[in-house]
């Protein structure tokens, strides 16, 4: 009962919210002659709905994951040992990510505000996942991945887009550039972690 009660009290803090934010973007918006921009913030959120909904499909796939793994005790199995090259290696793609997003940002011939805070985020967020993934496991030092960590993993490398693309909200919303910019950090991201996630043979 405590917690039913606890899920309606979240519910109805919930509904508040969007009617909160419903009555600012209607006097904002509307009322304020602001459709032309209101249309491109309306754009940029489907875009970012994009990567968000990926980033809950995804979630939801990683408890279902992690239950099963729980369930046949695999959760602490040991997928992949990796080494210092392997730590460097990632460190390079991670230095590579902010380079990729002002390389991609000078296609228009400038850099924005939000351009410089997306490369921040998105390099404060690899190195994160870094230092988790590379963390000393035991008297040995030798780092090696667990379903575990590739869960947890997944979570960081999906909330890059997400980064890239809230944080364009800071320049009026997202465009073409901030897109490709989203799509690019993902996309080096996940297959150079499934390459490096890969299982070696024995």
């Amino acid at each position: 009962m405590e917690i039913k009660a606890k899920d309606m009290v979240l519910d109805f803090f919930h509904y508040i919210f969007l009617i909160v934010i419903s009555i600012i973007f209607f006097f904002y918006f509307f009322l304020g002659d602001r459709m032309e921009l209101a249309q491109k913030i309306v754009r940029s959120f489907m875009f970012l709905s994009i990567f968000g909904v990926l980033f809950i499909i995804k979630s939801k796939m990683n408890d279902r994951e992690k239950k099963k793994l729980i369930r046949e005790q695999r959760l602490e199995e040991i997928i992949n040992y990796l080494t210092k090259k392997d730590k460097f290696k990632d460190l390079i793609v991670i230095s590579v990510l902010p380079i990729l997003l002002y390389g991609i940002a000078l296609i228009n011939g400038y850099i924005l505000s939000s351009d410089i805070f997306q490369t921040v985020a998105v390099f404060f967020i690899g190195l994160s996942g870094h230092v988790f993934l590379f963390r000393k496991r035991d008297d040995r030092a030798l780092t090696y991945v667990r379903h575990f960590d590739i869960i947890i993993d997944s979570v960081v490398v999906f909330s890059l887009p997400i980064a890239v693309l809230a944080l364009s909200f800071i320049d009026g919303g997202a465009d073409i550039i901030d897109i490709a910019q989203a799509g690019s950090v993902f996309i080096v991201m996940y297959y150079w972690h499934k390459y490096l996630f890969r299982r070696k043979e024995k």
